[in-house]
């Protein structure tokens, strides 16, 4: 869950990458896909606009649908 200085995390680099096993894992592991970038956007938020994958928007909402 490190982010940079513009609130970026590896979870969200993952997403925009369009890498569906980095995103599992990074999920298997605790990544914390609630965490907003500078911009106030989340991984899913990311997902959601690029738009390129949609395995990564269900499996992000499937992550937030199970309440953790």
């Amino acid at each position: 869950n490190a982010v940079t200085h513009m609130g970026i995390t590896p979870l969200m680099n993952a997403v925009e990458a369009d890498n569906t096993s980095a995103v599992k894992i990074l999920l298997q592991y605790g990544a914390d896909p609630r965490i907003q970038n500078i911009r106030g956007k989340t991984a899913l938020d990311l997902a959601i606009d690029g738009a390129k994958n949609n395995e990564i928007v269900e499996l992000l909402k499937s992550w937030k649908k199970r309440g953790k």
